[in-house]
């Protein structure tokens, strides 16, 4: 019998101006230590130039998965920062911004 699926991977972004997560850094059920848990992790991020954000990709909780879905990652000393999860993929799959208008 299968498991039942608890985390999933998504692409997300943050602010440019953000603190940046690092791999390892845990996705939380909550930004409120109160009745916060652990969901997942950032397996990747980086700075995109074109996108003018940093984007990344984790697993995060079944139910923080719809894109749009706001979601705290804990970085270093303790910081909280806020992702959005979006579409996969990241770049411009069929190429438009390369057509001349």
């Amino acid at each position: 019998m299968a498991r039942k699926q608890t985390r999933k991977l998504v692409g997300f972004k943050l602010d440019a101006k953000s603190a940046r997560p690092l791999e390892g850094h845990i996705v939380l059920s909550s930004s409120t230590q109160a009745d916060c848990a652990i969901t997942g992790n950032v397996t990747s991020c980086e700075y995109s130039s074109t996108l003018g954000a940093n984007i990344g990709m984790a697993f995060v909780g079944i139910e923080q998965h719809d894109v749009g879905t706001k979601f705290p990652i804990r970085v270093d000393h303790g910081e909280v920062v806020m992702a959005e999860v979006v579409n996969l993929p990241f770049y411009d799959a069929d190429n438009a911004r390369q057509e001349v208008l």
